[in-house]
């Protein structure tokens, strides 16, 4: 079997996976909330908690899951490298979820929600159990159980969602029929709370249940190859602060910037959020991309017609990622069914953020060779000045044009990351991609989308609408197969 045949196999599996479990997360969930929300300030405090529980996940994990990917595909060395690093990833997690449970109050005023700090005390135990998760994931990718990785995720989503569902509809404390639960839940106030105490109770199952997968670890800890691996994964910490703030900080940028009140703000947020979860079906598919990748390019890195082959990857991405949001864009109108009414007001910012999380799945791409050169630290440059970009953009234009600024900021941090990640790289680990193939897609899909808005000027009704983008949209389809045919091919072979 081709390798390339291989990688896109584990990406049908992990993207099935990543994918029905985000479907399931977002547009049930999503959709859930939207419309049982009474106004979008629950779902601003939504998006802000979340916002935060990101950028905790990669300070806390300080991407030892990444460097156990880089020492443990060595042959034979997986049980030691996990062992290595998973029994100091516990001791430093106790600690500092401990701390921030301890200075809730304290936090949670300087952050501008002084209401909320019992907030920050179920998010310290989310965060550390998910934390503890993801070196059992990372052993099970490394294995290539693809399936057993696939049905955990998918089973974790599905047991929020029914414990949401059940806290919400059946033991609410609104409710008649509350029961002894009533009782406990009698002090909780908003219904976003419910979504939290379910995230917790999840996540709790789901860590139980990973210990028992992956089995029972050595408790041998040898520190010469924790300490190489954390001065590994050390740079790309600021990476990972970096791109959390890129890809989820929105919500703190407006709540900071919007010239609202505090609670006006947080409601433009909850707004902005709501569409960014729609537009982050594209980022399901770049999520469970990268799943696939970065185990495949890290273990084929040795290979001599490696950088072939990843330039061949970065034309097959680009390829299915204009197919997702030419068609996202043509069917805007069935898609913003997903969301209430009351926040649809923000899908404008649709269009701008599917470009940006297309750029963003080029950036995974042409980034991968700072990860397999071991120069994580042009990583750490191109990520900072992604931040200084977001932070720039954010502040200049928020007072000025509203939540849509967020959305054409992440569209100019990660074109910006995109231009620094070839530059560098051509440098240090030149791969010859396929600029022309690459360049006319992106023009293709561009006039896809001028079509798009062009038979929204016409004024016709739903149906008529539809129909023309349906035509134009199998015409697209038809194009890009016949055009990469010969690409495409390649993965039916062995």
């Amino acid at each position: 079997m081709s390798l390339l045949r291989q990688f896109a196999g584990q990406t049908i599996i992990y993207g099935v996976g990543h994918i029905l479990s985000r479907v399931l997360y977002f547009l049930v969930l999503n959709s859930y909330l939207t419309y049982r929300f009474d106004d979008s300030h629950e779902y601003g405090l939504y998006g802000l908690m979340y916002g935060y529980a990101t950028l905790l996940i990669v300070l806390l994990s300080y991407r030892i899951d990444t460097a156990f990917f880089r020492f443990g595909s060595k042959e034979g060395s997986l049980s030691k490298a996990f062992s290595s690093a998973f029994f100091p990833l516990v001791l430093t997690t106790l600690i500092l979820v401990g701390s921030i449970i301890l200075f809730s109050n304290s936090i949670s005023i300087y952050l501008g929600i002084p209401e909320y700090p019992h907030y920050f005390r179920w998010f310290a135990i989310i965060i550390g159990l998910d934390v503890l998760a993801l070196l059992p994931f990372a052993k099970l990718r490394l294995e290539n159980k693809a399936k057993t990785f696939m049905l955990l995720r998918i089973g974790n989503i599905a047991l929020t969602i029914l414990l949401l569902l059940f806290f919400l509809e059946i033991y609410h404390p609104q409710n008649q029929y509350g029961g002894w639960l009533k009782q406990i839940f009698t002090s909780l106030s908003l219904d976003v709370d419910f979504v939290f105490i379910a995230n917790l109770i999840s996540s709790l199952l789901l860590f139980v249940l990973l210990l028992f997968m992956v089995g029972k670890p050595s408790f041998k800890i040898d520190w010469t190859l924790w300490k190489k691996m954390v001065l590994y994964s050390a740079p790309l910490i600021i990476v990972g602060v970096a791109n959390s703030v890129n890809q989820y900080f929105s919500p703190q940028l407006q709540q900071l910037f919007l010239d609202g009140t505090t609670y006006e703000n947080i409601s433009q947020a909850g707004i902005y959020t709501a569409s960014l979860r729609l537009a982050a079906l594209l980022v399901m598919f770049n999520t469970a991309f990268n799943y696939a990748a970065e185990p495949f390019f890290f273990k084929n890195a040795a290979n001599k017609n490696d950088k072939e082959i990843y330039a061949k990857v970065l034309s097959l991405y680009v390829i299915c990622a204009i197919i997702m949001v030419v068609g996202l864009v043509y069917y805007l109108d069935i898609l913003k069914l997903i969301l209430g009414p009351k926040f649809r007001a923000g899908l404008f910012v649709i269009p701008i953020l599917l470009g940006a999380f297309l750029m963003l799945g080029i950036y995974y791409n042409v980034s991968i060779w700072y990860k397999l050169a071991d120069k994580n630290i042009y990583g750490s440059i191109i990520s900072i000045l992604g931040v200084i970009i977001t932070v720039a953009v954010s502040s200049f234009l928020l007072p000025q044009i509203g939540i849509v600024a967020s959305a054409w900021a992440s569209f100019a941090c990660y074109t910006s990351m995109v231009l620094l990640a070839l530059y560098f790289g051509k440098q240090h680990y030149h791969i010859k991609y396929d600029f022309t193939k690459i360049l006319s897609l992106l023009g293709f899909s561009l006039l896809m989308i001028f079509f798009a808005f062009s038979i929204d000027m016409l004024n016709l009704n739903l149906m008529g609408s539809l129909g023309l983008k349906t035509l134009l949209f199998v015409g697209f389809l038809f194009s890009i197969f016949k055009s990469n045919k010969k690409l495409l091919l390649e993965l039916k072979r062995s």
